[in-house]
């Protein structure tokens, strides 16, 4: 039997049981935790280089700042890897694909 939840900010409540149950939020991480989570795609001043360029490459889906701190969404991270993956990219050096 299912039973009613009603969802509200990353949290559910099932209302024939009265309790409030915790759902997964946004997973974020700092710039510099970025290598250790993704060894070998992405370096700390490659990543900078993205985020530099986030409004050229689509990247700002995935940046949050609060204050001076830099947040990557890993979630929204993932998806832009993979679209990127479709895309063509015109860097600095020139037309290449990825």
């Amino acid at each position: 039997m299912n039973t009613p939840m009603h969802a509200s900010s990353g949290m559910m409540h099932d209302l024939m049981t009265n309790q409030t149950i915790l759902t997964p939020k946004k997973r974020w991480a700092t710039v510099k935790m970025m290598p250790t989570i993704y060894p070998g795609v992405v370096t700390e001043s490659g990543l900078r280089w993205i985020i530099f360029n986030e409004f050229h490459n689509g990247f700002h889906e995935c940046v949050r700042r609060m204050g001076s701190k830099v947040l990557i969404d890993l979630d929204d991270f993932e998806k832009w890897i993979d679209a990127s993956k479709r895309q063509h990219y015109t860097g600095p050096r020139g037309p290449s694909w990825k």
